[in-house]
């Protein structure tokens, strides 16, 4: 089985075993935000187990490439999504609760676009993804309008690229810093376009709902 992914998909080897990535998100030092594994169960829950485990995987993009070290994030867990293959293979995907929409929290997320999204596009898609985790990790109430400034805000702040390989799109850290995010849309409300134009609301003194206090603005 193994000869169908040989040559076509990087390999990823650790604790002796040997499977094939068809998606994977990947820090600079080896973090691991997505992995997608194909092969033989046993060795799809073994190398996964070696990562959530705390020990390290090796990925290799091909085959006369040197091996780039997978490891699991230092905080937070796992979902794990497995499905048997039509050709008796096993698949199955690491997703880390920074990645997953639902579960997104202080500490930032993962943002990972739709397969086939250009990485310098600021697109709608992916604009409307970056709202709605943000909306989840702040506690600043944002305006549905903002998103695109948000975004251009992001990419230029605070949202890290990261490697992405296989069957998913452009990927991002996002690591949101509130009490900036206050100040440059205390900013941006007043009239700084440094991000952009943001949508003023419609009725004077309207964005006291966000709860800016008068020390927010100084």
């Amino acid at each position: 089985m193994d000869e169908l992914y040989e040559g076509t998909l990087p390999r990823v080897k650790a604790n002796g075993f040997t499977v094939y990535a068809d998606a994977a998100v990947i820090a600079a030092d080896g973090t691991v935000h997505l992995l997608g594994l194909i092969g033989r169960r046993q060795a799809a829950e073994a190398v996964a187990a070696t990562l959530l485990g705390g020990k390290t995987a090796l990925l290799f993009p091909d085959p006369r490439a040197v091996g780039d070290i997978l490891r699991a994030p230092a905080e937070g867990g796992y979902k794990q999504f497995a499905r048997r293959l039509s050709g008796g293979g096993h698949h199955l995907t690491l997703l880390p609760e920074r990645a997953d929409y639902t579960r997104a929290g202080a500490n930032g997320f993962t943002l990972i676009a739709p397969a086939g999204t250009a990485a310098d596009r600021d697109g709608d898609e992916v604009a409307r993804l970056h709202y709605l985790f943000l909306s989840r990790c702040v506690s600043t109430p944002l305006d549905d309008r903002w998103q695109g400034w948000l975004w251009r805000r992001a990419r230029a702040v605070d949202a890290t690229p990261l490697r992405a390989i296989g069957r998913c799109g452009p990927a991002w850290c996002c690591a949101p810093d509130e009490a900036a995010l206050r100040r440059d849309l205390l900013a941006a409300l007043g009239g700084d376009r440094r991000h952009g134009r943001l949508p003023v609301p419609e009725r004077a003194g309207d964005h006291a709902h966000i709860g800016y206090g008068e020390g927010d603005a100084a």
